[in-house]
């Protein structure tokens, strides 16, 4: 079932709703009133995005990514889901910094400029409801992008 991860990141705080099957009416009949408020204000931040790209106003541009490696198991058990070689020079074995003690062995790393939009570009036509498996010298990892912040400079304040 596809869900929907919102995540605003004041630089101090950050707050995380998760919300699945937002619209579907078999689900939403049977969540608790309270539940059923907060899955409308989701579904009402929601409409309001796609009303900013309907609008036609162009996407503010990308100057850099956060980028979170984790070791994956091997490839996808499931072949329908995309797989994406590492494009970048440095090794993803070797990539970043660890990411902090809730991260259990995950690096993470800040690229600008030509570095970022290579990643981008590597992911731009993937399906947006699957997340790839990325290959780099034979070892199988997660990669997970994110833009930054203007005011968000390193992956410390990409934690929490």
């Amino acid at each position: 079932m596809p869900g929907v991860v919102f995540l605003t990141n004041t630089g101090a705080t950050s707050h995380r709703a998760t919300a699945v099957g937002l619209g579907w009416s078999e689900l939403d009949s049977a969540v608790p009133a309270e539940q059923g408020d907060q899955r409308q204000a989701l579904l009402d931040v929601h409409a309001k995005a796609l009303e900013l790209v309907r609008s036609g106003a162009e996407p503010a541009s990308v100057e850099r990514l956060g980028v979170f490696v984790a070791d994956a198991q091997g490839p996808p058990s499931d072949e329908t889901w995309p797989v994406v070689g590492w494009p970048l020079e440095e090794p993803l074995a070797m990539f970043g910094e660890p990411a902090g003690s809730d991260a259990a062995g995950a690096r993470c790393a800040v690229v600008a400029g030509e570095e970022a939009r290579t990643l981008l570009a590597a992911v731009a036509e993937l399906p947006s409801d699957r997340q790839p498996s990325w290959k780099d010298a034979g070892g199988w990892y997660q990669v997970y992008l994110r833009p930054m912040l203007p005011d968000e400079i390193w992956c410390a304040a990409l934690a929490g």
